[in-house]
């Protein structure tokens, strides 16, 4: 935790006008609870789901979910820090979820795979240590491979899961949660160039969205 509040601690940030670095490095390793839903994002409709299947409805609440629990001071600092994104003029509708610089979740809402990018560091301790079974994440399908995107110098894993229910089984692994925490906040610590991009109404449909579930 040391060690992790001193990297945060490096970075300046507008962030800590909010949070301090150490507060944020015990934060990391907290249970993985969300933050209230209420505030929300943005009021939305409680019919906006109407004419979605399950399967998207529960992209949606994972996509909240995720936001809620993951990013750090999240109900302060949508549009500011993160924003999420719903894409659905190019093949399959999909949301994706970026915080900073970095996406960090991406989910098809109509098949449910999900991919999601981690620090690698807790994810490889908990191989190392026993903590994380390997063959039960090759066994449930979840993919693992070296992350190359360029916008960190961390080493980063992208996990992709087949389905919604393995997503969910893969969060309950506190490894992933730590990893995906720690990715987070080092991202939400930089610049924030995607302002114009964010759509506070699908922010607040996930988040709404998210209180029908628990991983």
């Amino acid at each position: 935790m040391a060690e992790v509040a001193e990297m945060l601690a490096s970075r300046r940030s507008r962030l800590w006008q909010r949070v301090s670095p150490d507060d944020l490095a015990a934060w990391v390793f907290a249970d993985p609870e969300p933050v209230p839903l209420d505030p929300s994002p943005a009021d939305v409709g409680a019919d906006w789901a109407g004419g979605l299947n399950r399967t998207a409805r529960e992209a949606w609440a994972l996509a909240g979910w995720m936001a809620r629990t993951v990013v750090p001071e999240a109900a302060a600092t949508a549009g500011q820090t993160w924003h999420l994104s719903y894409l659905e003029d190019k093949g399959p509708a999909v949301l994706r979820l970026t915080v900073g610089v970095l996406e960090i979740l991406g989910l098809y809402e109509s098949s449910g795979m999900v991919w999601m990018r981690v620090h690698a560091a807790p994810v490889v301790q908990a191989m190392d240590t026993g903590f994380a079974d390997l063959e039960e994440w090759g066994r449930r399908g979840v993919d693992i491979e070296e992350d190359s995107t360029k916008t960190l110098a961390e080493e980063k894993l992208l996990l992709t899961c087949p389905d919604l229910d393995t997503a969910r089984w893969l969060l309950r692994q506190p490894s992933v949660i730590v990893g995906l925490r720690l990715l987070s906040c080092w991202v939400a610590a930089g610049p924030y160039p995607f302002t114009g991009r964010y759509r506070p109404e699908v922010a607040g449909r996930a988040w709404q969205a998210s209180g029908t579930t628990d991983v």
